[in-house]
């Protein structure tokens, strides 16, 4: 675990999506309405303007991936990310809807995952439904984040979390991954982070996407290395995790010109 196109008017009322599939890939359009955002569709690569003003919302920022904390930096003028589903294999990645609730509070009781994420402690569920009702579409209509619920494609129970977070006009992004406990050691986080990569760097155009995880957690450390990122350094208390501690962690990434991990099948432009 660890611890982070386009299309979709903001303003839409609701979700009435319509499901385009491309081979592995469904993407919904539009996102659902969060708030007020002048974002404008932007169908397949975004086209992004090359300076963009950040801001600095109220509250601190969390270390992601987000579920329950407030408050990111968001760069303004980025295009709404159109919400996208994943079919890898036995797992199915899908934007998280509001009824993922219960799961995510029963599974994030688990105490690697407070261990090794920055979460509210004590977790409740009212951090759950913010995170599955607000944070999470909202990052896609920022155009900021994409954040996968990983499901049994056959049962649809919930097995894990991936996202891509911190996404720049400059095509670089953070991925972030927890794992529930009782799928552990069997595929699941590496499958699912191989095929986010390859969404992020084939659908997006994305150019580096980075992982950052805090000394000591050697199973994020493994995921990464099976998906094939590159292990860079160490950054000195660059890190927030569990109970507000600041730590050490070790950061690596991923190009689109690495090569594929074995195993798994090439990413494809466009």
């Amino acid at each position: 675990m660890h611890s982070g196109k386009r299309q979709g008017d903001a303003r839409t009322a609701g979700v009435r999506s319509t499901a385009v599939s491309t081979s592995n890939e469904r993407r919904l359009c539009p996102v659902p309405d969060i708030g007020r955002a002048r974002r404008q569709p932007c169908p397949g690569r975004p086209r992004r303007p090359p300076t963009m003003a950040r801001r600095t919302p109220s509250g601190p920022d969390p270390d992601r991936p987000n579920i329950g904390g407030r408050g990111q930096v968001v760069e303004e003028g980025m295009p709404s990310l159109e919400a996208a589903e994943i079919t890898a294999g036995r797992l199915h990645l899908r934007p998280w809807r509001p009824y993922d609730a219960d799961a995510v509070h029963r599974l994030c009781q688990d105490p690697q995952i407070q261990r090794w994420t920055r979460l509210p402690s004590p977790y409740e569920h009212a951090h759950a439904e913010d995170f599955a009702t607000r944070q999470a579409p909202l990052s896609w209509v920022q155009g900021t984040g994409a954040p996968f619920a990983v499901v049994d494609a056959t049962t649809e129970e919930l097995l894990a979390s991936v996202e891509l977070m911190h996404i720049t006009a400059q095509g670089e992004a953070e991925i972030g991954y927890w794992c529930a406990a009782h799928c552990r050691g069997q595929g699941v986080a590496s499958q699912a982070v191989a095929a986010v990569c390859r969404w992020g760097f084939g659908t997006l155009g994305l150019s580096r996407i980075e992982w950052r995880a805090a000394v000591g957690n050697v199973a994020s450390l493994r995921v990464a290395r099976k998906t094939g990122f590159v292990l860079e350094g160490t950054l000195r208390q660059a890190l927030v995790v569990g109970g507000g501690r600041r730590v050490d962690c070790w950061v690596g990434s991923r190009l689109p010109a690495d090569p594929t991990p074995p195993g798994r099948p090439p990413h494809r432009s466009g």
